[in-house]
């Protein structure tokens, strides 16, 4: 079985759908595997926090939501070109 960073977006959606894995277990497993890779500098910023608690509400939201979306669940990354309030980016 590949490692959760290893599935293709569409898997793991699928999998956080059929509850065999979390959205929670995907953000864990990619800031590990950002860490392991920190070497690279790939990232400006990460809020940890954030990526966890918005994992914990997304997680809630498959139990309440009658149709989320196809992607519900799956972590994004934004390029540090893009403006997003109260994050730091690289000038």
């Amino acid at each position: 079985m590949p490692e959760l960073h290893e599935l293709t977006a569409a898997e793991m959606a699928r999998q956080i759908r059929a509850r065999e894995i979390s959205a929670v277990d995907v953000a864990e497993a990619l800031l590990a595997r950002t860490d392991a890779l920190e070497s690279l500098q790939a990232w400006v910023y990460i809020d940890r926090e954030t990526v966890l608690a918005d994992a914990e509400q997304r997680q809630r939201e498959l139990d309440s939501l009658p149709n989320p979306g196809p992607l519900h669940g799956v972590p994004v990354g934004v390029k540090d070109i893009f403006y997003t309030a109260g994050i730091p980016t690289n000038s």
